[in-house]
């Protein structure tokens, strides 16, 4: 992931505030953990949503409290979700807090089951259902 550096965060101070007490009022600190307004998490979030940053300045221009959210703006308010949450949930404090292991899920994470490859092989000799549209693909 690439990392901001406060210059280059598209939004203004005011507008960071506001997102940052967005934050923390979804997921507020309590001991031990951290509140999804902490700085560190918070910079994670912002990464996230200066990838949608006309959605977040076209939203928080209109938006007069959380309560209008959902109402208001249930686009921004789905992408915001989404990255107090994902931010939130790779903090290694918030890991520990919940007694999960910090660390990676992958690659060195979690064994997978050997997968039975032969349970797919009615799918495989079912006849197409769908109807072939004839596109074309300019593969020539």
């Amino acid at each position: 992931m690439v990392t901001l550096i406060s210059s280059e965060i598209p939004f203004s101070p005011d507008q960071r505030q506001r997102l940052q007490e967005l934050s923390d009022l979804m997921i507020p600190a309590s001991e031990p953990m951290p509140g999804a307004g902490d700085s560190e998490i918070f910079a994670g979030t912002l990464e996230t949503l200066a990838r949608h940053q006309e959605l977040v300045v076209q939203t928080l221009d209109r938006l007069e409290s959380l309560e209008d959210i959902q109402s208001v703006a249930p686009d921004f308010a789905q992408v915001f979700q989404t990255a107090v949450a994902t931010s939130y949930y790779r903090d290694d404090r918030v890991l520990e807090g919940l007694g999960l292991p910090v660390r990676a899920p992958y690659p060195e994470g979690h064994e997978v089951d050997k997968t039975d490859w032969s349970l797919l092989d009615p799918v495989r000799k079912r006849e197409p259902f769908y109807r072939n549209v004839g596109w074309d693909t300019g593969d020539d």
